[in-house]
């Protein structure tokens, strides 16, 4: 296989890894608007990390694939995967029933932590097995600058949204521990009764 065509499937490997984790930030906000979960500070801090994640294997689409875009993932998910576990920990006692929705018997933060395992898991195979290639940009196809477009796009509005929402549910304080109304509706709906 010559070097071009296997730096075109890491890439596109890449997009879809942003993709995937974009998806699950997604997925996070339809729990937040569709079943008022509102994302308790160690929460916002894991998808901060999953955008942290997310961009270092955009870095790797639009530019050259480069061990540092994937230490930038990697150190991410050591990160999220920590967050995740200091999350896990403070709801292991009998009884208690954790943060948010359970999906498929775990929490959130459960499934984010084996996400972020598999995620070290996979850069260190690729960092122990993929040679690193340098990429001819004038060689990129039009079907890849749309992949690559569309896929930043995507990241950027959902850390955009990410921002709005942080917003709408902390003000310019710090976040309450366990949130249960948007802050912004609070200061409105105060001072229309004075």
């Amino acid at each position: 296989m010559q070097s071009s065509e296997v730096i075109k499937i890491i890439k596109i490997l890449n997009a879809f890894d942003a993709l995937g984790l974009a998806f699950l930030l997604l997925v996070a906000f339809i729990l937040q608007i569709g079943f008022h979960e509102l994302p308790c500070p160690l929460c916002l801090l894991q998808r901060l990390g999953l955008l942290g994640i997310a961009f270092g294997f955009l870095l790797n689409v639009q530019f050259e694939i480069h061990p540092a875009h994937y230490a930038l993932s990697l150190l991410s998910a050591i990160l999220t995967a920590s967050i995740s576990v200091r999350q896990i920990f403070l709801h292991v006692i009998p009884g208690d029933p954790g943060y948010g929705l359970p999906l498929f018997g775990l929490h959130l933060y459960t499934w984010l932590f084996l996400l972020c395992v598999g995620v070290i898991i996979y850069i260190s195979i690729i960092f122990s097995i993929a040679p690193q290639y340098t990429y001819d940009k004038s060689n990129k196809t039009k079907g890849m600058q749309f992949l690559t477009h569309m896929v930043f796009a995507f990241v950027f509005l959902l850390a955009i949204f990410n921002g709005i929402s942080t917003y709408l549910e902390c003000g310019l304080k710090a976040c309450p521990e366990n949130p249960v109304k948007y802050e912004i509706q609070l200061v409105a709906s105060h001072s229309k009764h004075t």
